[in-house]
């Protein structure tokens, strides 16, 4: 198993292994995973693939060999990333913690903290000592509980590209009404089975709104911004959208204002906080984030705006969904916990110029920033 040797460094690469290979996430993971400089990808599991390789089943993905989840020798691995449908992570997750894996969970199965809760939005009754145990991975604020983190709770798209975006405006206790939020994702953000609402007949063309006030991220949202700010309960009304791209979401967020702070105000608490982080560019006064800015990397682009009117503050939060709403966010935790470099394996946006972009991403596109002597944010705690 990984250990890190006398001089900081690792006696080995943590050996990682990715259950549910085959879909959208489980193969972006693997692509982050194959070219990784610093982990060895040595299991790809797929019960409807197994025996094929996975580059067969996702073209673009690496030649790894797929295998049936029960020849997955849990006890030599180091880290396991489940890419499962809602309900079907539980008993595997806690199987290889058992064995003494570390275990990241890309499902909702435990993002939530309130059994009631989970249960009214997922219709699913789970294990709750794992959700005691997890830490809920929006990983710029909770770097300091990563490295002795083993369930980690991997965050979904549309709240990742919203906690960012409203983190700092929460923990400063700015969010006393309720926030309006409207995001547009790609159609790889529902999944790769397809649907009679993701064929390309329905979707081209169009954009269409579901699961309007009702969608299952919008408690993960609430949840999150309660979290820095535990006096008030944040309230979301949110309205996700499918668009047809390939992959991209942006969310915009309609904030209320008491008359005390404005958008420059705001740009300066996203500022200060995001200023050192690798992932995270908050853009200068007139400039707008878009899709186009940050595909095919793991990094978030927010920009902020004053309305007409003078009583709300807009933020719009763009992301790759695959990427930092879900395979990238997942590896930067797992590089954290690990007290390997923080960018490793993963794609960002270049600061200052346009996108570097890569449609199939195939990890080590990072810089070479060190985190060496950096501060821990305060904000780390159990979401």
């Amino acid at each position: 198993m990984y250990t890190m040797n006398g001089s900081g460094g690792a006696a080995s690469p943590p050996r990682v292994a990715v259950v549910g290979a085959t879909g959208y996430v489980g193969a972006e993971l693997c692509r982050l995973l194959w070219d990784h400089p610093l982990v060895e990808l040595v299991f790809a599991g797929s019960s409807s693939a197994a025996g094929r390789s996975l580059d067969e089943v996702s073209p673009g993905a690496p030649p790894i060999d797929l295998r049936h989840f029960e020849e997955l020798p849990a006890n030599e691995i180091d880290l396991a990333f489940l890419a499962l449908p809602a309900g079907a992570s539980g008993a595997i997750a806690a199987r290889l913690l058992e064995a003494g894996s570390r275990v990241v969970d890309m499902s909702g199965d435990h993002r939530l903290r309130d059994p009631g809760l989970h249960e009214r939005v997922y219709g699913t009754v789970r294990n709750e000592q794992l959700v005691t145990d997890a830490v809920y991975g929006i990983s710029e604020y909770v770097r300091a509980l990563l490295p002795e983190c083993r369930f980690i709770a991997n965050p979904g798209c549309y709240p990742t590209s919203v906690a960012l975006a409203l983190g700092p405006l929460a923990r400063r206790l700015l969010l006393r009404r309720p926030v309006v939020v409207h995001s547009q994702s790609g159609v790889s953000g529902a999944g790769r089975s397809p649907s009679e609402g993701t064929h390309f007949c329905r979707v081209d063309e169009d954009a269409r709104p579901y699961k309007i006030g009702c969608h299952r991220h919008a408690p993960e949202m609430e949840q999150f911004l309660a979290s820095l700010d535990p006096e008030h309960s944040a309230e979301v009304i949110f309205t996700p959208q499918l668009v047809p791209l390939r992959r991209g979401l942006i969310s915009t967020m309609v904030v209320p204002t008491d008359g005390t702070w404005d958008a420059m105000e705001a740009r300066r608490l996203l500022m200060d906080r995001y200023g050192d982080e690798p992932f995270v560019d908050v853009l200068e006064a007139g400039r707008t984030s878009s899709i186009h800015e940050v595909v095919g990397t793991s990094s978030c682009c927010i920009s902020v705006h004053d309305s007409q009117r003078g009583d709300h503050v807009l933020l719009v939060s763009a992301i790759d969904n695959l990427l930092k709403g879900a395979a990238g966010q997942a590896v930067q935790n797992m590089n954290i916990a690990f007290g390997l470099e923080e960018t490793s394996g993963l794609p960002r946006r270049t600061r200052g110029q346009r996108v570097r972009r890569h449609d199939r991403p195939h990890g080590n596109a990072a810089g070479t920033r060190s985190e060496s002597g950096r501060e821990l944010h305060p904000e780390a705690s159990r979401a």
